[in-house]
């Protein structure tokens, strides 16, 4: 047996897998900003700093110094019906109209008012009533002249009352902005529509018909008792 026996690799055997060793990256160092980064974000606070100052200065010079509100009020109405009434209320008018109230904010700056567009508010108020005019019996003078004769002086004629009170909302309408101004107040309207500013003015109208029908009053109560009797009337 030969002793100098050298192992061969055998051609036939299939070549060893390749062996793929995977190294880790090594860990990146973080980096400061370094002095440009630092003065870049020294100059982007600086430079907001100066914008807000800018701009509250300049909200500071031109806010509106004042801010009024104001209000237009139209009202028209018209007679639509005269019944005669054998009371001291001489005679009943039935009133009809639309009454309506608009609003709206303005700011006053140092070049002059303006309007806010949007503010606006509007009511229309549809109302309808019955306007009692008559006299206050307690003032009626007679004053006997003889022969069946009378003389009725008559006070002056005024506003009694309403009757018959009808109110209701026609339309209302609101700008965008109209949240900025204030309400309009519909009890504060109906009050101004039942108020005395047209009380004079509806006496002064029919005041024709006022003296013909205290005429009629008196005269027919004057009858009932003494068909012969006679008034002149006197009308203060």
């Amino acid at each position: 047996m030969n002793d100098d026996v050298r192992l061969r690799p055998d051609p036939d055997a299939p070549a060893p897998a390749p062996v793929t060793v995977v190294v880790p990256p090594a860990p990146e160092r973080r980096r400061g900003l370094g002095w440009f980064g630092q003065l870049l974000l020294f100059g982007l606070l600086a430079f907001a700093v100066v914008v807000a100052a800018g701009l509250a200065i300049f909200f500071a010079l031109t806010r509106p110094l004042v801010v009024n509100t104001h209000t237009e009020t139209v009202d028209e109405r018209f007679i639509g019906a005269i019944e005669r009434t054998q009371q001291v209320a001489l005679l009943s008018l039935q009133v009809q109209g639309i009454e309506s109230k608009k609003r709206a904010t303005t700011w006053e700056f140092p070049w002059g008012p303006w309007e806010v567009p949007g503010s606006e508010r509007a009511l229309f108020v549809q109302y309808s009533f019955a306007a009692k005019l008559g006299i206050d019996g307690a003032d009626v003078r007679i004053e006997p002249l003889g022969d069946g004769r009378f003389r009725v002086a008559v006070p002056a004629f005024e506003f009694i009352g309403q009757d018959d009170v009808d109110l209701r909302i026609a339309v209302e309408a609101n700008g965008a902005l109209s949240w900025i101004t204030p309400e309009i107040d519909e009890i504060a309207m109906a009050d101004e529509i039942l108020s005395g500013s047209s009380e004079a003015q509806y006496v002064a109208d029919n005041r024709d018909t006022l003296q013909d029908q205290a005429r009629d009053f008196y005269t027919g109560i004057a009858q009932s008792i003494d068909p012969e009797i006679e008034l002149e009337f006197m009308f203060i």
